[in-house]
Parts: C-alpha cells; structure tokens; sequence
C-alpha cells in the first residue's frame, strides 16, 4: 500500500512542481532544519526542568509557559515543511523506516506533552514535590521519556537520508 502511495503522489503535479523549482527543496530543508533545532532544543531544555537537572529555581509551570510556545510553533512549521519534503521526494521518506520511527517517536513526544500541559492547568501540584522545586517521580519519567523521544526523532531523521527504502 506505501508503494503504490509514494508512486502515485511521486506522479502527481505537486511533487513535480516542487522538483521543477530547483530552490524549493534545499529551502525547505533548511526551514525544516531550523524547527527542528527550535523544537529539539525547547523539548531537551523542558525535559531537563522535569528531570531536577535544569532551572531549579523557576517552577516547572514557569519554564513550560517559557519553552511550549516554541514547541508547538516548531510542529507547525515542521508539519507545514515536512509536507513539502514529503510531496517533492515521496520515495525518499515513505518507504523508509527510519521515517516512520520518526513519526511515532514524535506522536509520541508530542502525546507526553500535551500530557505535561494537561497536569499544569492546575499549577505544579502534579510535578513537583510539595514545598520544593524537586520534581514528583511523575515528572522525572515525563522528562526522562520527552528528552528520550525528542533525541530519537532527531536521530532517526537523520537516518532517512541512509536508509533505503524497505
């Protein structure tokens, strides 16, 4: 079924169009790259606060309100330029599974956070301990599997360029 997908969308005037316009690609890459710095770099940062190893001296609440804005506009512009990757050279990522790692390694991440901004509507009674900054064992294995996840998305990313096609 992934086959006949990458063939199809590799023959439809979309993906033609962004292989005719020489610049496009290597433009959108290096969009790409820039979010993924913007988000890896907010996640990694987020998931150090959870873990105790970062920011002790700012609530967990406090940081969130900091790095999520820059997590969640990152997804957008890398969904937006992920896309275009994916049009413009369809037999490069869908066949791939170093690609699809990817993509649950993100959902993934993605679901840990939403999860993290559920528990903060109520402040930080969820993630730290009472009257301190160290983080409840909640919010470690959160932090621990953010920065886990957000690291693997990053690698297996850059695998696809050297894995073929399954």
């Amino acid at each position: 079924m992934i086959h006949e997908l990458t063939k199809w969308l590799a023959a439809s005037s979309a993906s033609e169009a962004i292989q005719q316009i020489f610049w496009l690609v290597p433009l959108v890459q290096t969009v790409h790259l820039l979010a993924i710095g913007i988000l890896v770099s907010s996640g990694l940062l987020l998931g150090l606060r959870l873990l105790g190893l970062a920011w002790q001296d700012q609530t967990i609440a406090a940081t969130a309100r900091r790095f999520l804005p820059w997590i969640w506009s990152a997804l957008v512009v890398l969904f937006v330029s992920g896309s275009v990757l994916i049009v413009g050279e369809p037999g490069r990522t869908l066949g791939n599974p170093a690609f699809w790692g990817k993509v649950v390694a993100i959902a993934a991440a993605v679901a840990l956070t939403f999860g993290l901004q559920a528990g903060l509507r109520h402040g930080d009674t969820a993630w730290l301990r009472p009257g301190t900054a160290w983080p409840t064992p909640a919010a470690r294995v959160l932090g621990g599997a953010s920065v886990l996840l957000w690291l693997s998305a990053l690698v297996l990313g850059r695998w696809i360029a050297y894995i073929l096609e399954a």
